[in-house]
């Protein structure tokens, strides 16, 4: 559902909507990247009901590739910030955030065979981070005037 139509036909706000960086499995054709949802209940009280799939088991990689990360989910509400388990069904009252992290996928081949230009595309657009490039891929990013920014 659009976050224009969701907001407008409903008592929520729609704080967070976009993916989640290194929550893609590492390897030569990485996974897909995981999304995040943030729904805020804006008044009165609402039954929450999640069905979340791969919160226990991540979506696995092939051929040498590592897994995603798995799905999880939150609520902050008076009592601070809680994990969820992937099937609840609660009340939820005014206030009360709810996030919902997409699992995110396993991929294909060793990770040390993906192509350089891919892995610095993946820096510069979010869907990794400099430490991930590093840990996963032996990827170090390095400026014009030849200096890492990692150091």
């Amino acid at each position: 559902m659009p976050v224009e139509d969701m907001e407008k036909q409903h008592p929520v706000r729609v704080e967070d909507y976009g993916l989640i960086s290194d929550s893609c499995g590492a390897e030569k054709y990485r996974g897909g990247i995981g999304i995040r949802h943030s729904y805020r209940l804006l008044n009165g009280e609402a039954t929450l009901q999640l069905r979340a799939d791969r919160v226990r088991f991540a979506r696995y990689g092939l051929s040498g590739g590592l897994s995603g990360q798995k799905s999880r989910n939150f609520i902050h509400d008076r009592n601070g910030l809680r994990l969820l388990p992937g099937k609840v069904t609660m009340t939820i009252y005014q206030g009360d955030l709810i996030i919902h992290e997409q699992a995110g996928g396993g991929g294909f081949g060793p990770p040390l065979e993906r192509e350089p230009g891919r892995i610095k595309h993946d820096l510069q657009s979010g869907k990794i981070s400099a430490a991930h490039a590093l840990q996963y891929y032996d990827y170090e990013d390095v400026d014009r005037d030849g200096v890492s920014p990692m150091k």
